[in-house]
């Protein structure tokens, strides 16, 4: 049976462990709100880039979209894949997630040579481990994630598309749905599909310049907003996952400590039971 100076000790611990989670929780979730105001100023953007392209595929012919190359579907052994983690743990299963279903789609690729980018040090270290050398590491952009880090990101993903002849890239990160809940997605990144047609009216425009090289302006810009997107999504998704990860630490340190406060307490009363049965017992004795 554990002594009473024991269990003050670890009751001491567990409070001290209670207020560092509880911290930590009102931190992420001060963050949360800020990467999810992020998060909705990012989506007019977004739309609006959507609305051009889907405009353009009205206007563009079948051979003009063909003939750019983040359009063009190629057969090839080789394909790109971004992984999207946190930079920390502490977040429950935010990371093995996303990591366990990259080495799905790994495994899922027999024969193809997979050109792997990591954003995130959780992803990065993991590889490393596994011996897998990464075309691109992204680490510690998190906590000042910007459109550039997206921009270097996607170029870089666009060249070694390009450069190397890859069928397909993929991104999975985890998608924020709400403050309790994520979910890990796969999607298609390179090449992009033909959007669908605009159903406003098909207005004939004179464009200045040509319409193919807009959509060669706007395609790489298209490709490095789902890349934001994508990062923007994790980063909520992460600081979710982390505040209740810290909420239940905290429940759980709450628990222990009431949990040992009452077995401190019953050993206490059991000793002070003992104490006053053996006075009575003396003064018994003496009688």
């Amino acid at each position: 049976m554990p002594s009473i100076s024991a269990l003050r000790r670890k009751i001491k611990g567990f409070k001290s462990t209670q207020q560092i989670t509880k911290a930590m929780k009102m931190i992420a979730g001060a963050r949360l709100a800020r990467a999810q105001k992020n998060i909705i100023n990012a989506r007019p953007y977004a739309v609006k880039m959507q609305e051009l392209l889907s405009d353009l595929a009205v206007r563009t012919s079948e051979f003009e979209v063909a003939a750019h190359p983040l359009l063009k579907k190629q057969v090839s052994k080789k394909a790109g894949l971004l992984v999207i983690t946190g930079d920390k743990g502490l977040c429950g299963g935010f990371n093995n997630n996303v990591i366990r279903k990259a080495m799905e789609f790994i495994n899922q690729q027999p024969g193809t040579e997979i050109k792997m980018f990591v954003a995130g040090r959780k992803a990065q270290e993991y590889f490393r481990r596994l011996n897998i050398t990464a075309s691109g590491e992204y680490s510690n952009i998190f906590s000042k994630l910007g459109f550039v880090h997206a921009e270097l990101i996607g170029q870089d993903l666009i060249n070694i598309y390009i450069k190397e002849n890859l069928s397909k890239i993929v991104m999975i990160y985890n998608e924020f749905k709400s403050a309790i809940s994520q979910q890990v997605v796969q999607v298609d990144l390179l090449p992009v599909e033909k959007p669908v047609e605009s159903k406003k009216s098909k207005v004939d425009f004179l464009y200045e310049p040509q319409k193919d090289k807009i959509l060669e302006s706007l395609l790489p810009r298209y490709v490095k907003s789902q890349v934001f997107r994508s990062l923007l999504e994790s980063y909520a998704a992460e600081l979710s996952a982390r505040m209740n990860a810290m909420d239940n630490a905290t429940k759980s340190a709450t628990e222990l400590i009431e949990d040992l406060t009452l077995h401190m307490n019953k050993i206490r009363q059991a000793n002070i039971t003992m104490e006053i049965a053996d006075i009575v017992g003396a003064v018994e004795a003496l009688k």
